[in-house]
């Protein structure tokens, strides 16, 4: 088998879809072709695609907080993982909402981004468990 070969078929006659489509049977599909239904994705795969994600909701990190350098690494992780599980936007779900609990962590008022984070809807829809984490490095934050 010429693999260089099959992979020019494959994207000539599969074309590239970055999201989720339903392939001429029905099946959720991605990529060049990849049978999410039956195939879905390798623990290594998706570890690769974690590490993309953790990567550019640092950079949109950087790119809106410019306080971001000076933030404890704690703080950091927090608000990756808060720009992962909610996105960016202005929106009612999105991390740049969030603008009383973000103006603590820029004034290093720990105990009150944190008391934010907690007296949120997304505190609500995720449940205690991933609320106290996060609330919790954020309370115990140090510069």
């Amino acid at each position: 088998m010429d693999r260089f070969r099959v992979i020019q078929l494959l994207k000539e006659d599969e074309g590239f879809r970055q999201k989720v489509y339903l392939d001429t049977k029905g099946i959720p599909t991605i990529g060049y072709g990849r049978n999410l239904r039956d195939t879905g994705v390798s623990e290594k795969e998706a570890e690769f695609l974690l590490a993309n994600d953790i990567d550019y909701a640092e950079h949109q990190c950087q790119q809106h907080f410019s306080f971001w350098s000076r933030l404890p690494g704690q703080v950091q992780d927090v608000l990756v993982c808060l720009a992962m599980n909610m996105g960016m936007g202005y929106s009612a779900r999105g991390l740049l909402s969030f603008e009383k609990m973000l103006a603590a962590i820029e004034t290093g008022q720990w105990e009150q981004a944190a008391a934010e984070l907690v007296d949120s809807q997304w505190a609500q829809d995720v449940g205690p468990l991933r609320t106290d984490k996060m609330a919790s490095l954020l309370r115990t934050a140090q510069v």
